[in-house]
């Protein structure tokens, strides 16, 4: 269980931290964990004000939304 827990905040992070010196080898069959992996590698490279502004456009929340030079860039490259 602790080794999962490593393992999605080195993910989420992009530290590429390793623990216990395997990395994914322990998962190299298992397309679910390499999928969560790759899923978190993705959001935490994005950054959370554009997840932030992101969710507020989802949501409807603010009429005539726009959003910052920050999320466009960030979402276009």
């Amino acid at each position: 269980l602790m080794q999962g827990v490593f393992v999605s905040v080195s993910a989420t992070t992009n530290g590429g931290l390793d623990i216990t010196g395997e990395s994914l080898v322990p998962y190299a069959k298992d397309y679910f964990v390499q999928t969560i992996v790759m899923f978190l590698i993705v959001l935490g490279s994005i950054g959370f004000p554009v997840l932030l502004e992101l969710k507020a456009y989802i949501k409807n929340r603010v009429t005539n939304f726009r959003f910052s030079l920050f999320t466009k860039i960030t979402t276009t490259t």
